[in-house]
């Protein structure tokens, strides 16, 4: 079984960066036979991330490596969607979730959700849990059969939301932020 990387770019309108984007890299591990069922996990993937983001927040290009391999297997832009779940963007990119990721009852990993959290969704820094239910119930598709699994190949079977929200030191003035990241 081969160990697979997708790296999705992502943007948001930003005043602040020479481009009017502000750019950043989401990175996903999966692992499968081929690439024909790697494809259905990036499926997966692609749906969950257009629920966890806000309109406003862009994913615009797709980039999958065969780890195993070290090969770059497809490069592509993506049709960045126009609408979400969760509406137009409410809050600052600076407020956002982590996803902690577990095997065999052990975190092994965390994901930053970079998805704008409005403040009616925290209390002292704190999500709600109506929030939490409600975006586990949108958010991340991991499960046993899903193959995702951490950058060292080990399979999730689980993941839930750290229970703060937490900050995102966005970098402004560097060339990181204002130009893509992939392509």
């Amino acid at each position: 079984m081969d160990l697979y990387r997708l790296d999705m770019q992502m943007k948001a309108v930003s005043g602040q960066t020479s481009s009017g984007y502000y750019y950043w890299t989401n990175v996903y591990h999966g692992l499968a036979d081929d690439l024909d069922s790697y494809d259905l996990l990036i499926d997966n993937v692609l749906l969950s991330a257009l629920r966890c983001h806000c309109e406003g927040v862009y994913s615009d290009w797709l980039k999958v490596t065969n780890v195993t391999t070290n090969t770059v297997t497809r490069d592509l832009a993506l049709i960045p969607q126009t609408s979400s779940y969760w509406g137009p963007v409410v809050a600052p990119l600076i407020n956002t979730l982590y996803a902690r990721l577990y095997a065999g009852g052990k975190v092994v990993g965390f994901k930053r959700i970079r998805m704008p959290v409005p403040s009616s969704k925290y209390v002292n820094g704190i999500l709600t849990e109506d929030f939490k239910t409600e975006y586990h119930g949108h958010g991340l598709i991991v499960h046993p059969t899903s193959g995702m699994c951490n950058s060292q190949g080990v399979r999730l079977d689980s993941w839930d939301l750290a229970p703060r929200v937490y900050g995102w030191q966005l970098r402004h003035g560097t060339k990181r932020v204002s130009r893509r990241r992939l392509q």
